[in-house]
């Protein structure tokens, strides 16, 4: 799996984050959102593209090694962007740039580094399948 490649196919605009959950235990990480489009144009522009949209969609880190937070404030509003920080031999450092807004509508940015094995989406409708392309 390219991993740049599949990062560049998610959509998350106008997307909000109603969850996350981490499972030490099972080494995962996972975003839930209201929703999650895919970007399949040459231009690289989602163009309104809905066919692949996933409905309350989950993007998965598995085979999580580690996990920073720079606060202890939870995403719960948009994900700006999904950075790969680095690359080793069986990890990849992701870094999630997102928001929380609060009771009183400020909005605070949250960053959340990943070190994780691999990430996946998951459709919540067939949630067996990991979707990485």
């Amino acid at each position: 799996m390219d991993i740049e490649k599949f990062l560049k196919s998610i959509y998350l605009g106008d997307r909000y984050c109603t969850s996350e959950v981490y499972d030490e235990k099972k080494k995962l990480y996972q975003i839930h959102m209201n929703c999650i489009s895919r970007i399949r144009s040459n231009d690289g522009e989602w163009d309104f593209y809905t066919d692949e949209d996933i409905e309350n969609g989950i993007m998965s880190f598995e085979g999580v090694d580690e996990i920073v937070r720079e606060n202890e404030i939870e995403l719960n509003d948009e994900i700006y962007e999904i950075e790969i920080v680095s690359q080793e031999k069986d990890f990849t450092q992701f870094c999630v740039h997102g928001s929380n807004v609060n009771d009183e509508a400020i909005t605070t940015d949250v960053n959340v580094f990943i070190k994780a094995k691999s990430i996946c989406l998951i459709n919540p409708q067939n949630p067996k399948v990991r979707i990485t392309e």
